[in-house]
């Protein structure tokens, strides 16, 4: 956070474009296919925070693009900003993360493997979580997802109910299962299916890509 005073000069929006731009990441005006941006534009910053918000963006930069969401062609960064109040100052609130993807799977070993597959592509895992009731549990409290990966039986219940909480949201989704297309509902026809035994490259590579 940075406190804001009517003299400030520097908007962050100006701060963060120039810092990805100079990674290559973005064009200066626009974002690009990896990164979306979201927040006010002209918030202004204290001079004497500027130079400590610069280092600290350009080491998160950094860390993405050799390591994080923009290591891949299809990661994709996140950057939200907003003003709060904090005793009676305004704030600058910062929030720097990759696609959040909510893994639902009760197969343990599974799990674990593409919770750690999507930390690699840059994504940050909400859950994994072996039912359904925990997963409409994190559906109703994580706040914004920007996919979800779903195992369809999940120890002998079928994991539709979280299908619907998470098109009422507009999540897209899909499934990981040894169902064939044909035993499916028609309400789920149109979700895109991956068969197991999967290849864990699969299953959110068109999230990270594209999700928004």
């Amino acid at each position: 956070m940075s406190r804001l005073e009517e003299d400030d000069r520097t908007s962050f929006d100006e701060l963060i474009r120039t810092e990805l731009a100079g990674h290559g990441v973005m064009a200066r005006e626009e974002p690009g296919p990896q990164v979306t941006l979201e927040g006010p534009k002209g918030v202004r910053l204290r001079s004497s925070t500027v130079q400590t918000l610069a280092s600290g963006l350009h080491e998160f930069a950094t860390n993405a693009v050799k390591h994080g969401a923009l290591s891949r062609p299809e990661g994709h960064l996140n950057v939200r900003w907003g003003l709060t109040d904090q005793d009676g100052e305004a704030c600058l609130r910062v929030e720097w993360r990759g696609r959040r993807i909510l893994v639902v799977e009760d197969d343990t070993m599974l799990a674990d493997d593409l919770r750690r597959d999507l930390g690699k592509q840059g994504a940050e895992v909400v859950g994994p979580v072996p039912t359904v009731a925990d997963a409409l549990e994190l559906v109703a409290r994580e706040g914004p997802l920007d996919a979800a990966v779903l195992d369809v039986n999940l120890r002998g219940e079928r994991v539709f109910p979280v299908v619907d909480a998470l098109r009422a949201r507009g999540v897209p989704l899909a499934f990981t299962t040894g169902y064939e297309q044909w035993a499916l509902p028609d309400a789920y026809a149109d979700v895109p299916r991956c068969e197991k035994p999967i290849d864990l490259r699969q299953p959110a590579k068109p999230f990270l890509a594209s999700a928004s």
